[in-house]
């Protein structure tokens, strides 16, 4: 890490330098005392010796001198100056350190700077400096260090900042600075410690050219509008120990060169539009210890080789759109202390080995699609401070082992939008101690939104109830039908409402009505006719359960049955011959050769038609009742029948598309309902 006290003594000693009690030029005398006069020198913190006689200047506060009685140094840092840099300050021509950061200065950074040719550290951070930042700055070829962070300055960053190739050090951010990045960056070849533009506005790409700077530990991006594409040049940056790319517009996919910056410790790449899916390569950046790629665009799962991170404390990936499991090789990340995964996609259930994660201070897993229960061990995270698994698909009971969270805060958790539960009264008031009233859509920042607490509590456990309408039915018009679901049962407080609703039926015995039994009189139809009920049963925790019946409805007297010649008796080798050669399309002698039986009421071929006929034309014959009466499905399941075929082999690939009987049990109850 850069140390601005280092540098300073070490510039100072490169100038043997003295505290002098010499006279100065009376160009610099004149400069020193505009400063004072100029930033309210009176209300300083320490202002000893200032505005002394001529000859004492090098024994006023924070002023070093050299050999030769030229001032070589200013460092009047934290000590209360307020107003503006004088434009005299560009008489100290053999200044080499100029440090007055951590004040409350305004105005501009006087242009005259340019003349401190010998200056080495440029320390003006921490003030409210405004304008721009001064494209004379490229004169000061010697600088060392740059830091002018943390005040009001505008207006784009000069090119000619790319003059400074001895720079090891450059911050500029928290400004409003606006504009590009210019590509004359890439000629600081020199800079090794920092290089930070953060928290400013700018806009446009990354240069390409920031890949010169190889030997740069620390590169601050974030915070601005930067937009395109992150450079596959920052992969030559191989010393990099901090990239911040944070809070931009950059898109596409991370190129692969990222994940070969070995040495990194730190990968801020949250707050973008990113997308594609995180290689298997992260697990090449085994020095990390914070890791963010959160509110972004990623998609695929989470590469198992993520568990080669052990040196990880803090793992960030929420709000993306990554799928699949939560790898169970997160378990080596031992060192973990905030495990955000929320608001993806992620399924399957919460790993048991993120009990080993012992280390972890917040945990957020909300807004996924997890589901099954939650997995006794997380009782073991007993330093977790929060925990969010709110919104998704969790259920069953919450384990015992949650007690052992006894370092989570009140009214920071949030357990909602589960189907969990607890019978244990204690875990069942711990947990609503914990559980929030208001949603955190986005963990750590705490964006929030209040709703009700009633929908938040860990209720304990209510069995639904078991809705049972009793066996299906098959009765004739006119008769009474008893729907009974006296059978229904609830395991603890009881059945509290009965809802009987037909829901199925070309007739309708009733709408809706209540109670465990309901009668009605079955309505008269001239075919066979089935009708569905549905019986809801309610228990007093307001749960719900349904059941069906069917009821199947016969005419009182078929208008046409199938003994086709009227003798009394149905053979498949007599009325389903007769049946069959009809709808086969056998007509005259050749219909009824051999086919009427003894003592038929209709033996000439005349009447076997006309009687067939009647039993097409009105559809009863058409078995399947899919408005189509044909040889190779309805003819077929009444020959199968008369056969004494049941259960599926009588449907087999006989019954017609669209038909409005099915099964087995309703072929079977049409037809028998055709016998006279």
């Amino acid at each position: 890490m850069f140390n601005i006290r280092y540098v300073t003594v070490t510039v100072l000693a490169l100038c043997f330098a003295v505290n002098a009690y010499g006279q100065i030029p009376a160009t610099e005398r004149e400069a020193l005392i505009a400063l004072y006069n100029s930033t309210d020198g009176a209300n300083w913190n320490n202002n000893t010796g200032w505005l002394g006689p001529e000859g004492t200047e090098c024994s006023w506060y924070g002023i070093t001198c050299d050999g030769s009685g030229n001032v070589t140094s200013i460092d009047l840092r934290s000590n209360n100056l307020q107003g503006s840099i004088p434009a005299e300050i560009g008489n100290l021509t053999n200044l080499s350190s100029f440090v007055l950061y951590q004040n409350q200065l305004s105005g501009t950074i006087p242009a005259e700077i340019a003349n401190l040719i010998n200056l080495t550290l440029l320390w003006l951070g921490e003030n409210q400096l405004n304008g721009t930042v001064p494209g004379e700055i490229g004169n000061l070829i010697n600088l060392i260090a740059v830091d002018l962070s943390h005040n009001r300055l505008t207006g784009s960053i000069p090119p000619e900042i790319g003059k400074l190739v001895n720079l090891q050090y450059l911050s500029l951010s928290r400004n409003q600075l606006n504009g590009s990045i210019p590509p004359e960056i890439g000629n600081l070849v020199n800079l090794s410690y920092n290089l930070d533009l953060s928290f400013n506005q700018l806009t446009g790409n990354i240069p390409g050219t920031i890949g010169n700077l190889i030997s740069l530990s620390s590169l601050s991006l974030g915070q601005n509008q930067l937009s395109g594409s992150i450079p596959s040049e920052i992969g030559n940056l191989v010393n990099l120990t901090y990239l911040g790319l944070s809070d931009n517009q950059l898109s596409s996919s991370i190129p692969l060169e990222i994940w070969n910056l070995i040495n990194l410790g730190s990968l801020w790449l949250s707050g973008n539009q990113l997308s594609g899916s995180i290689p298997p390569e992260i697990g090449n950046l085994i020095n990390l210890s914070t890791f963010s790629l959160s509110d972004n665009q990623l998609t695929g799962s989470i590469p198992s080789e993520i568990a080669n991170l052990t040196a990880l404390t803090l793992l960030r990936l929420g709000r993306n759109q990554l799928t699949g499991n939560i790898p169970s090789s997160i378990a080596n990340l031992v060192n973990l202390d905030e495990l955000d995964l929320s608001g993806n996609l992620l399924d399957g259930s919460i790993p048991s080995q993120i009990g080993t994660l012992s280390n972890l201070f917040d945990l957020y897993l909300s807004n996924n699609k997890l589901s099954g229960p939650v997995p006794p061990e997380i009782g073991n995270l007993v330093n977790l401070w929060q925990l969010d698994i709110s919104n998704n698909e969790l259920s069953g009971p919450v384990p015992l082992q949650m007690l052992n969270l006894t370092n989570l805060a009140d009214y920071r958790s949030d357990f909602c939008g589960n189907s969990l539960y607890t019978s244990d009264t204690g875990l069942h008031d711990f947990l609503n101690t914990k559980q929030s009233d208001v949603e955190y859509f986005s963990f750590p920042d705490g964006y929030q939104q209040d709703r009700d607490w009633s929908d938040c509590q860990i209720t304990p456990e209510n069995l639904s109830p078991t809705a049972n309408t009793g066996p299906d039915q098959t009765v004739t018009s006119g008769t009474a039908v008893i729907l009974d679901g006296s059978a229904s049962s609830d395991p603890d407080d009881g059945i509290s409402f009965y809802k009987w609703q037909q829901i199925f039926g070309s007739v309708y015995a009733f709408y809706e009505r209540a109670g465990a039994t309901v009668t009605f009189t079955a309505p008269e139809v001239s075919t066979p006719v089935t009708l569905t009920f549905e019986l809801s049963v309610y228990d007093y925790a307001g749960h719900q359960s349904p059941d069906t019946c069917t009821v199947t409805i016969l005419p009182s007297a078929p208008p046409w049955n199938l003994d086709i010649d009227g003798n009394g008796s149905i053979q498949a080798n007599k009325d389903g011959f007769l049946l069959m050669r009809y709808l086969y399309s056998v007509r005259g002698e050749n219909l009824i050769k051999g086919a009427v039986g003894s003592g038929a009421m209709r033996a000439t071929a005349a009447e076997i038609e006309t009687y067939i006929a009647l039993g097409i034309t009105g559809r009863i014959a058409d078995i399947d009742g899919n408005g189509s009466i044909q040889a190779n499905k309805d003819g077929f399941l009444i020959m199968r029948y008369l056969y004494s075929v049941r259960g599926e082999n009588l449907i087999k690939g006989t019954v017609g598309s669209g038909a409005m009987r099915t099964t087995a049990a309703e072929i079977e109850a049409y037809i028998l309902s055709l016998y006279p």
